[in-house]
């Protein structure tokens, strides 16, 4: 399969499948540990919406997933954190 890799400014490398089904965040260029792993797909009207996250999502992480949504010209973001009936209600957001 082919992948498209973007760098973010804190340095973590955000490696995805050009059909953009899976987000795999690195901690440095050489790909030596994995920080994040996520599923995006095309919510429409330029949402991408983010589940099945695993890992730490830390501040570099969400940049960098940031840099990927800005670089896919995407403007709206839904990042579903878990099921709604444990109270957890997504995360949505401008890009």
């Amino acid at each position: 399969m082919a992948y498209s890799t973007i760098k973010s400014i804190d340095g973590l490398v955000v490696e995805s499948e050009l059909t953009g089904a899976t987000l795999k965040i690195y901690d440095c260029e050489a790909r030596t540990r994995l920080v994040f792993n996520v599923n995006v797909t095309h919510a429409g009207d330029r949402t991408a919406r983010l589940f099945n996250g695993c890992g730490s999502i830390t501040l570099e992480v969400r940049k960098a997933i940031r840099a990927y949504l800005k670089h896919n010209n995407f403007e709206f973001l839904t990042f579903e954190r878990g099921n709604p009936e444990d109270g957890l209600r997504p995360i949505t957001g401008r890009v």
